[in-house]
């Protein structure tokens, strides 16, 4: 919803980046996508390159959270025109973690020495999983972890459904068949529901829009969360 997209930037916007530095978007129908469609994004890293003339611009994240997918997007252009000649290789994409294995440059303008920089996902160090348990559960329901036990998804579809109901979001009633809202992850299961199918279902939006974290707290303790700062989010956004 706008409301959670609100949030979402406002949280980042107060612990992570500056306001203009943050955009939200779906790179889902990436074959379909035109590079204009990322205008914004595509302008802002000209602008912070600026002049220099070998710069390579790292695209980092959580694996499977489509960093190819807006690779393959800015670069577009030069995929259609570089790629008739064999001289350009498009991103690999597959709604899958680990597709990603090497670093890859690939070109934002043909006559140009600016690069995106496709990298493998980045996986949270065994610490961080140690402090927040919850962790673990949040990267199997994006489906950023390639292997996990029975047990871990049962826990995270545990976290999954205490999300949902404490956002007063029920959708999942009707969807999995059930008479009313249920604080037991069991509940969810029958003749037709699996493990795999809810987080499939899950993993479509069929429950509606969830945010996993809580946002309500701070990873860090930044000095400059003052009204100014809250005025240029509002204004951004």
């Amino acid at each position: 919803t706008e409301d959670m997209a609100f949030d979402v930037f406002k949280w980042t916007s107060l612990n992570v980046t500056e306001p203009e530095n943050i955009f939200m978007c779906d790179s889902k129908k990436h074959r379909s996508t035109r590079r204009n469609a990322l205008a914004s994004v595509y302008n802002r890293i000209q602008e912070i390159v600026g002049e220099k003339t070998h710069s390579g611009v790292l695209v980092c994240g959580l694996p499977n959270v489509g960093k190819s997918s807006i690779v393959y997007i800015l670069t577009s252009d030069v995929i259609e025109s570089q790629k008739k000649k064999g001289l350009y290789h498009s991103p690999q994409i597959a709604d899958e973690p680990g597709k990603s294995i090497v670093l890859k440059r690939h070109p934002m303008i043909v006559s140009s020495s600016t690069a995106l920089m496709d990298t493998p996902g980045m996986v949270p160090f065994p610490s961080q999983f140690q402090m927040d348990p919850s962790l673990m559960y949040k990267l199997i329901l994006i489906n950023s972890l390639k292997e996990f036990n029975t047990k871990d998804m049962f826990r995270a579809l545990q976290y999954m459904l205490y999300r949902l109901n404490k956002d007063r979001n029920y959708r999942y009633v009707n969807v999995l068949g059930l008479k009313q809202p249920t604080d037991d992850v069991a509940d969810l299961f029958g003749t037709r529901n699996t493990f795999e199918t809810v987080l499939k279902l899950f993993a479509d939006g069929a429950f509606g829009p969830i945010i996993l974290d809580d946002l309500s707290l701070s990873p860090f303790e930044y000095p400059h969360q003052s009204d100014s700062r809250l005025k240029a989010i509002k204004k951004r956004f």
